[in-house]
């Protein structure tokens, strides 16, 4: 069971991504939407209080959530934490992840972001140890920040046009 919380009508990117989980979903017909239609707001504060309501509906439901910006982010998981669902009870896809989107990954709080710590690209490395777990770790691994080697530096300068526009942390994306 998933949740999609909105930011707020008329931000173009935010419906973009909100857009495409909802078309990413359709592939998974065994993943249920049990929520869609509630908006965040511009704000934490505000993102706070929305996810506080839907936690307080579906928080013993819920597997995964899906928040198209910082502020949604943040906000879910601070709503995560009030019910002890945070740190793997429930996972969180989140966007532009700020300060404090990098704390609650260093908290193993199951956020995975996309940007902020400049973007979290899977299959990075070689055998795909930045997004997924290297072959001999555990499937029960954790989220965390990872450092990127000179390797995988090196293998992928190209996609980013120069090796300075690289990200150099970035989000590790745990199996569990």
């Amino acid at each position: 069971n998933v949740i999609l919380l909105r930011y707020q009508v008329g931000s173009a990117s935010t419906e973009e991504r909100e857009n495409g989980f909802l078309d990413a979903l359709k592939k998974f017909p065994d993943i249920k939407l049990i929520s869609a239609d509630q908006y965040a707001g511009a704000t934490r504060e505000s993102a706070y209080q929305a996810a506080q309501n839907l936690m307080n509906r579906h928080g013993r439901d819920v597997n995964g959530v899906f928040a198209p910006c910082e502020p949604v982010t943040i906000g879910l998981v601070k709503a995560l934490r009030d019910i002890n669902r945070a740190g793997g009870g429930v996972k969180v896809v989140g966007f532009d992840a700020g300060t404090q989107a990098v704390e609650a990954l260093q908290k193993g709080d199951e956020v995975i972001a996309a940007g902020g710590i400049d973007l979290q690209l899977l299959g990075l490395g070689r055998n795909g140890h930045i997004g997924f777990n290297e072959p001999s770790g555990s499937l029960r691994s954790r989220t965390w920040i990872k450092i990127l080697s000179e390797q995988t530096l090196t293998d992928n300068s190209d996609v980013f046009g120069s090796r300075s526009a690289m990200p150099r942390p970035a989000g590790r994306g745990g199996c569990e």
